[in-house]
C-alpha cells in the first residue's frame, strides 16, 4: 500500500491553528516551539496527528525536522483573521486529490461510507475506513462544501458576511473551480484521474482554463494544450518510452504512434490538439504572418476534447481498451 495519502482525525480548526502559526513565524519551525505555541489548545500526540494532515494539505511543508508554510499561502494566512481562516482550509482542501475523489462519487449518489472506500482503495490511502470517511466528510462540512439536501449532495453558497472582500472573491472562485474540477475528474473518470495524481499532474489548470475560456479564449486553450504536453512527457517516462529531445504535442504524439504505443487513430487525436497547441501558442501562422483569433466556442471545444484524449491514451496503453 502507498502511504501517499496518510487522513488523520482531527478538526479543521486545529490543521488552520498550526497553518496560522507557522506562517507566522519568521523561521522554520521544530515540532517542540509548534506545540508550545499551541499548548493550551491541543495535546501532544493529537497535535502530531494534525501536522500530518497540514502537511498533506500542503498548507506546510516538512523541511529536515522543521516546518515552515507553504510561500503560496504563507502571507494570506499569516494577515487572515480567525473567521476568515475556514476560506484558506477550503481552497487547500479541494485542491487534495482525496477530497475531490470522495466528493465526486458523492456527488453522483454514492453514500459517504461507499465514497470513502472507493477512494481509499483506488488511491491506496494507508488509513482505516473509519479515519478516512470522518475526516472526508466533517472536513467538507466544515468547509461548507458538503450538505445532505432531500438524500441528495448539492454544494452549497459559501458563507456570506465576511469582512474582507478579498475573500468574497475567493469563495466565488473557489466554487466554480470545485465544479470544474468535478466535471473533469468524471470526464476522465476516477482511475485515470488517481493516475494523473500519481504522475504528479495537479487538475487545477485544466480547471482554470475551463473556467476562463470565454474570457479568455486563446490563452485558455494554450493553457490546456499545454496542460496535454506535460501530461504526454511524463506518460512517456511512466511507460519507459524515451521522449527526450521531443518537442510540441505533434512530435510527443508521432513518437508514441512509431512506436505503436498508441493507435493511428489515436496519433490523428492527439494530432488534433498539436494543432489546438500551435494555434494558441504561437504569435502568427508561418505560412500567411496573422494571428490566430480563436472563439469561445472553438476554445471550450478544444479544451474538453483534451481529458477525453488522455482517457483514451490512457486505457489503450494501460488495458488495451479502445475508448473515446
Amino acid at each position: 500500500m502507498s502511504d501517499k495519502y496518510v487522513l488523520t482525525d482531527v478538526s479543521s480548526e486545529s490543521i488552520m491553528s498550526i497553518a496560522k502559526v507557522i506562517s507566522s513565524s519568521p523561521s522554520p519551525m521544530p515540532f517542540e516551539d509548534i506545540a508550545t505555541s499551541l499548548q493550551t489548545k491541543y495535546r501532544e500526540q493529537y497535535l502530531k496527528q494534525a501536522i500530518i494532515a497540514c502537511v498533506q494539505l500542503q498548507l506546510i511543508i516538512k523541511e529536515n525536522e522543521n516546518y515552515v508554510a507553504n510561500p503560496k499561502s504563507r502571507d494570506i494566512i499569516k494577515r487572515a483573521n480567525k473567521d476568515e481562516l475556514i476560506v484558506f482550509f477550503r481552497q487547500a482542501l479541494q485542491n487534495y486529490p482525496p477530497f475531490l475523489m470522495y466528493a465526486d462519487f458523492l456527488s453522483n449518489g454514492y453514500p459517504s461510507d461507499e465514497s470513502a472506500s472507493m477512494t481509499k482503495g483506488i488511491m491506496q490511502i494507508s488509513s482505516t475506513l473509519k479515519v478516512v470517511e470522518k475526516a472526508l466528510r466533517l472536513w467538507g462540512a466544515d468547509a461548507k462544501l458538503i450538505i445532505k439536501e432531500n438524500g441528495e449532495f448539492r454544494i452549497p453558497e459559501a458563507e456570506k458576511g465576511l469582512p474582507s472582500n478579498y475573500v468574497k472573491d475567493l469563495l466565488k472562485a473557489l466554487d466554480s473551480e470545485l465544479h470544474a474540477k468535478m466535471f473533469l475528474i468524471d470526464t476522465l473518470n476516477p482511475e485515470v484521474y488517481n493516475y494523473l495524481t500519481k504522475l504528479g499532474i495537479d487538475i487545477s489548470e485544466l480547471a482554470k482554463a475551463l473556467i476562463d475560456y470565454e474570457p479568455n479564449p486563446k490563452q485558455s486553450l494554450d493553457r490546456a494544450s499545454q496542460f496535454f504536453e506535460s501530461f504526454l512527457h511524463k506518460f512517456g517516462i511512466d511507460i519507459n518510452v524515451n521522449l527526450q529531445g521531443k518537442n510540441g504535442v505533434n512530435e510527443l504524439v508521432n513518437t508514441l504512434a512509431d512506436q505503436r504505443i498508441i493507435l493511428k487513430n489515436q496519433k490523428n487525436l492527439g494530432n488534433g490538439i498539436g494543432g489546438f497547441r500551435n494555434i494558441s501558442a504561437h504569435g502568427v501562422d508561418k505560412d500567411t504572418q496573422k494571428e490566430w483569433v480563436v472563439t469561445a466556442q472553438a476554445s471550450l471545444s478544444g479544451i474538453l476534447f483534451i481529458p477525453a484524449v488522455i482517457r483514451s491514451f490512457y486505457l489503450y496503453v494501460k488495458k488495451q481498451e479502445q475508448n473515446f
